[in-house]
């Protein structure tokens, strides 16, 4: 059928503009579908006309506000509570058990998980409720869940954590009442335990988000994308199947689709030992230690960790982080200095780089307090900032990154994170300045310029993309 209002010509426009900045494929077959999604977009963001609509979103950025409403109005919502039985069996009896066996015989125990468009959240709450009945002594884990989609209508939803009867159609018997709690409106509200377990964001697959400690992407232990690159074209799929391989840990896995797993065509991703094509890995055989025993009962709490740069005192000496591996004899060489010298402040500081990337934080901000009393050290200070954050203590956290902007007022992670925080507790208009000033001093720099506090993983061009897409969204509101 033709279309009703739009010239093909136009959509085809946007059709095109949308692959390219929100992934999403639109062959001319599903034309009809994309000028339905066109016309509700353009009645939520008040234009009088589609083709105005139209031809105002063709020209923005990715996150503006033309094309977040594409993207409410474009993705599809279905999902449930442990879709995919088997898929969710394998993660409790095999994927998970064997993540823990390995990080409770490295002496580490924290986990990183990461729920690529998560829709409205019942995955990544899904696997919250696994790690309750995996881990009985949760409270003495440090544990990631992050989830992330592009429809900010999803994850005002996956925020909120209440869900009706036919989100719930996949649960096993005695789940809801271990795990929901009823709702006024008739609905069921996810427990608080385990709503504090998950953060989500908003974040686009097609951009240099990530991997990225500033979007809390790197060093995964596991990535779920499903049902998400079946909608993209093949060179767009592989593009971000690429980055999500580098998000992943030295021995982290990628979960796709069963009808994705013919896109998995990236160098450095290879099959994983489970014996399933959609389940992929970055290296290795990821065995459990012969030691190894899976516990089944548990309730506890979470924190989220974000791997840090250590101080520019000892920088040269502590480098960046390679994997677990590494982390661990960082850990042992600055604990062997201390024994000589327990006034070694760069011994202190490497110590605090190794902990906070293990996700060991409480250790992390012990030696991080210390090493600061003889490092004056805008990295040390960003690094402890960031500890403090990720253990929840915003308040401390704002303090320290005013503080260092006082001494420093040229570094530029500081000014994204104290937006970033000011963002999320206060609203778009007082993290402003903080945005403003961090893209007025990366505009200075070379776009291969690493940036100090990113552990080598941002650079000032990718900042400047996060930095002009968060003020072009923020100015059209």
């Amino acid at each position: 059928m033709p279309l009703k209002i739009l010239t093909m010509g136009l959509v085809a426009q946007l059709a095109d503009s949308i692959e390219k900045k929100l992934g999403l494929y639109f062959a001319q077959e599903r034309w009809e579908d994309l000028e339905r999604g066109i016309l509700a977009a353009t009645r939520e963001s008040g234009y009088p006309t589609a083709e105005e609509f139209v031809r105002t979103a063709i020209l923005s950025a990715p996150l503006s506000k033309e094309m977040t409403a594409l993207a409410r109005n474009l993705t599809i919502g279905e999902t449930y509570f442990f879709r995919d039985e088997a898929f969710f069996r394998l993660l409790e009896e095999s994927v998970l058990p064997v993540l823990i066996a390995r990080r409770r015989a490295a002496g580490m125990p924290f986990l990183r998980i990461w729920s690529a468009a998560c829709c409205t959240g019942e995955e990544p709450y899904s696997i919250a409720m696994l790690l309750t009945k995996l881990l009985p002594d949760l409270n003495q884990w440090t544990v990631t869940i992050l989830g992330t989609d592009l429809n900010t209508t999803f994850l005002e939803k996956a925020r909120e954590g209440k869900y009706g009867d036919w989100s719930m159609r996949a649960l096993a018997p005695g789940l809801k009442a271990l795990y929901f709690e009823s709702a006024k409106d008739k609905r069921h509200l996810v427990k608080n335990e385990i709503r504090r377990m998950v953060h989500f964001a908003q974040l686009n697959l097609t951009l240099e988000e990530y991997p990225s400690p500033l979007t809390n992407t790197q060093a995964m232990d596991l990535v779920l994308c499903r049902n998400v690159l079946m909608y993209m074209t093949v060179g767009k799929a592989e593009s971000i199947l690429a980055r999500l391989g580098k998000a992943l840990s030295e021995d982290g896995l990628l979960a796709l689709a069963p009808v994705e797993t013919t896109l998995a065509r990236v160098s450095g991703l290879i099959a994983s030992p489970y014996g399933v094509p959609f389940l992929l890995a970055k290296t290795g055989d990821p065995k459990p230690p012969e030691s190894g025993n899976f516990p089944s009962a548990a309730a506890g709490r979470s924190l989220r960790p974000t791997a840090v740069s250590d101080a520019t005192a000892v920088h040269s000496i502590a480098g960046k982080s390679t994997g677990m591996e590494r982390e661990k004899s960082e850990e042992i060489l600055a604990q062997a200095r201390l024994e000589k010298d327990p006034w070694d402040y760069p011994a202190m500081a490497i110590l605090t780089k190794a902990y906070a990337d293990q996700g060991r934080l409480e250790d992390a901000l012990q030696w991080g307090l210390k090493a600061a009393e003889g490092i004056a050290s805008s990295e040390l200070s960003f690094l402890v900032a960031t500890i403090f954050r990720e253990k929840g203590d915003d308040g401390e956290a704002i303090s320290r990154l005013t503080e260092l902007l006082k001494k420093d007022q040229d570094f530029i992670l500081a000014h994204f994170a104290l937006g970033s925080l000011q963002q999320r507790l206060e609203g778009p208009q007082s993290a402003l300045s903080h945005f403003r000033n961090a893209l007025r001093l990366v505009q200075a720099l070379p776009s291969n310029y690493a940036l100090p506090g990113s552990d080598g993983e941002m650079t000032s061009g990718k900042l400047k993309l996060v930095l002009l897409n968060i003020l072009n969204k923020d100015d059209a509101q």
